[in-house]
């Protein structure tokens, strides 16, 4: 039997092999083992991606069947290797998730139903039942813990832990004493994929990386093994797709690590990976990762942690479950379409953000917990637009957010918030301005909606404070330090404080405020004025920041001015008679924009259902269109 590594490329690759630009890999292969073909795949992936560096380019991708493949398995390898890993090659597309020799179609690719598995668990023993009997694992608050070799392993370098055993030393000691914390998996490989010095032309595709275990030491090349346990890259540039994370562990970056890289991470599923430190899923240090369409849920040590970089984007991914927030976030950049659910941190359950001013744009916090700030914490001077922070909580203040630094809101929703201090938003020192916001059900012992006590250039317009709830204050809605905020054309419960002008205390009259389920601050409540609403056409007649679209991204004046609240009034309503009607449905053909799309003529924005960054008018719209004629 051939397979195909380094010393046997003659062998094993003949001419009309190398000629192909396709190798083929499958552990069930039962012919030559040449790469050729299915059923004379070669065995092991490393013989593949041996050949693939010997063939001068001419092999551009090796495509992997389901099954287990390890790194320390193939000509050369040494069996137990933690050293060994699958290393990517520019220029080279590593595709898995294909049926395979045997199928009755072996080119049919589904990554989930055939699961081609990259695996880190090299002597097969891992035991996911397996708990530590030691103390040493969990923070007690004691001196020490009850394996002094341990302890003296911790202390040499933290002397602390000598005195208190805290969550630090407790994630020291699964590095240092890995026997005591990880005991079946301490064998297993440090990097099970390894990236560095790759450009986007370095494509992994539909495989499950898995049992990675990254507790080693940087060695004298600066290859750090005590990072990225599933994947590890230093000036790595991949393109990661379609792939699964999960049971990979390290001090930082337990599923994924890269520094000085640009990644593209699309479509991938980051589950129960570990980081001691920090970077559960992912950890990029001085990158712009583009990660893209991806889920984190149950890591620990955070779901993702960018740290440090000029324009990163996150963007329609799930952080839900999370340890030590959903996302650890230092750099500028574009957080958007994004949702965190349910993770829980000792500072900002669901995001975490410091250092720089990232956009935070179309997301949604819901049912995050933190110590200090449940929904997200602010040590930048973010600006987050059209997001909603529902049933956020934190043990001390800022349920919702807080923010230490300068912060912009807009059109953002902020409902069943609760904290012991300002349930919806704490806001510390530098300038605030919260435009078109929404805030109602929030609950603290302290200030329901919103505490301020920066120092002034604070300002509130064309918002709604209703139904927040405090055991203490006056003002549920609004309080503030020394300096109170500029307030304007806004409506407070209770009556508006002669801090501005235009101010209100009308009911909202809310479409429905309880949702379906009939609770006040969770996902379902509508919070969109209903057409006898008193705060429409309320807002500012001259607003500084338009044109600026509303939480559902319509124009924000549809019909006469600006209303109050996260979401402007009137979408169909073509001719601003509060009514959508047959009489709109006139308009319809002269505002279609045709193939080519917009721009729509003045007056049509009222049409624009989709709110399309196109700005056309087209058969989507009239969709949405036909949902609000009475009795459609």
């Amino acid at each position: 039997m051939c397979v195909c590594g380094i010393a046997q490329i003659a062998l094993c690759m003949p001419i009309q092999v190398l000629a192909q630009p396709v190798i083929f890999v499958d552990d069930d292969a039962t012919g030559a083992n040449d790469g050729s073909s299915w059923c004379d795949a070669c065995l092991y992936l490393q013989d593949a991606l041996a050949a693939a560096a010997e063939s001068n380019e001419s092999i551009t991708e090796i495509r992997v069947a389901q099954g287990l493949y390890k790194p320390d398995q193939g000509e050369g390898q040494v069996p137990g290797d933690r050293y060994a890993s699958f290393a990517l090659q520019n220029g080279l597309a590593l595709v898995g998730g294909f049926a395979g020799c045997g199928a009755l179609d072996p080119d049919a690719r589904d990554p989930t139903a055939f699961e081609s598995i990259l695996s880190g668990d090299l002597d097969d023993n891992d035991d996911p039942t397996w708990t530590p009997e030691s103390n040493c694992c969990v923070a007690t608050g004691e001196p020490g813990c009850d394996d002094e070799v341990c302890v003296q392993a911790i202390t040499w370098f933290r002397s602390k832990c000598d005195e208190r055993w805290d969550t630090a030393c407790a994630d020291y000691a699964h590095r240092w004493c890995c026997d005591l914390c990880r005991a079946t998996f301490c064998d297993n490989s440090y990097h099970v994929v390894t990236v560095s010095s790759t450009d986007p032309t370095s494509v992994l595709d539909g495989f499950v990386i898995t049992a990675g275990e990254a507790n080693g030491y940087p060695d004298e090349e600066n290859v750090d093994f005590s990072y990225g346990g599933g994947l590890y890259g230093d000036h790595g540039s991949p393109t990661v797709s379609n792939c699964v994370f999960t049971g990979d562990t390290a001090l930082k970056g337990g599923g994924v690590y890269i520094t000085y890289g640009n990644p593209s991470i699309t479509d991938c599923t980051f589950s129960k990976n570990l980081a001691v430190s920090t970077g559960g899923g992912v950890y990029t240090l001085f990158s712009d990762p583009v990660v893209t369409s991806c889920v984190f849920v149950e890591n620990a040590g955070c779901g993702m942690h960018i740290f440090r970089g000029d324009e990163p984007a996150v963007t329609g991914c799930v952080f839900r479950e999370n340890q030590r927030a959903g996302l650890r976030y230092d750099a500028s950049g574009l957080i958007t379409e994004c949702e965190f659910i349910g993770n829980v941190g000792d500072v900002g359950g669901g995001l975490y953000l410091t250092g720089s001013a990232p956009n935070i744009i179309d997301c949604d916090f819901i049912g995050n917990h933190g110590n200090f700030a449940g929904g997200m914490y602010s040590g930048a001077f973010p600006q987050v637009a059209n997001s909603r922070f529902i049933g956020n909580s934190a043990t001390s203040s800022g349920g919702g957010l807080f923010s230490s630094e300068g912060l912009i809101l807009v059109n953002c929703v902020f409902s069943g918030n609760s904290a012991n201090f300002a349930g919806g938003l704490c806001h510390g020192l530098g300038p605030a301005l919260l435009l078109g916001c929404t805030f109602v059900g929030n609950f603290a012992g302290g200030v329901g909606g919103v505490w301020f006590g920066g120092l002034g250039d604070m300002t509130i317009a064309n918002s709604i404070f209703w139904n927040n709830q405090s055991d203490c204050c006056v003002y549920h809605g609004v309080a503030y330090g020394e300096y109170p905020p500029e307030v304007n054309y806004s409506c407070m419960q209770g009556g508006a404080p002669a801090w501005g002008v235009g101010n209100v205390s009308y009911e909202p009259l809310f479409v429905d405020a309880n949702g379906l389920d009939n609770i006040l601050g969770t996902e379902d409540d509508n919070f969109r004025l209903s057409v006898d609403s008193p705060l429409i056409d309320a807002g500012d007649p001259d607003p500084p920041l338009v044109p600026y679209m509303d939480h559902d991204g319509h124009e924000r004046i549809l019909c006469g001015r600006l209303d109050m609240g996260a979401y402007e009034f009137g979408i169909g309503d073509y001719d601003c008679n509060m009514f959508v009607e047959l009489m709109d449905f006139a308009a319809w053909d002269a505002c279609m924009t045709g193939p080519d799309g917009g721009p729509f003529d003045a007056g049509c924005e009222a049409f624009d259902f989709d709110a399309d960054a196109i700005g056309d008018i087209d058969l989507r719209d009239f969709a949405g269109f036909q949902l609000t004629i009475p009795g459609e």
